[in-house]
């Protein structure tokens, strides 16, 4: 009898696998969205501080930043040759290096 309740026990938590991999994939989801969400909003702000100051090279690797961690390469890239135009002796940051030509 023992085996029995054990084995209906387990058939419940085998059953009950698809909802809980439903619901972590939605939450993951969410989570990716609400990241996407704040990079555009710090894109969008620092898009704006350079709009108003061209030549603040540290707005051009903020930019260079965020597009990079949105997966953006080509504005990536843009903006990181931007900073270096503006001083060609500013060092990007590591992870950025492999954008540079």
């Amino acid at each position: 009898m023992k085996k029995v309740r054990l084995l209906i026990i387990l058939l419940c938590l085998v059953s009950l696998l698809p909802t809980l991999n439903y619901l972590i994939n939605r939450r993951n989801e969410n989570i990716k969205k609400q990241k996407e969400r704040v990079l555009l909003e710090n894109i969008g702000y620092w898009e704006k501080i350079v709009g108003e100051s061209p030549t603040y090279r540290d707005g051009y690797g903020q930019l260079a930043i965020g597009y990079w961690q949105l997966g953006a390469m080509p504005q990536a890239r843009e903006n990181l040759q931007r900073a270096q135009l503006l001083d060609p002796y500013w060092v990007p940051p590591p992870e950025l290096l492999p954008l540079l030509p």
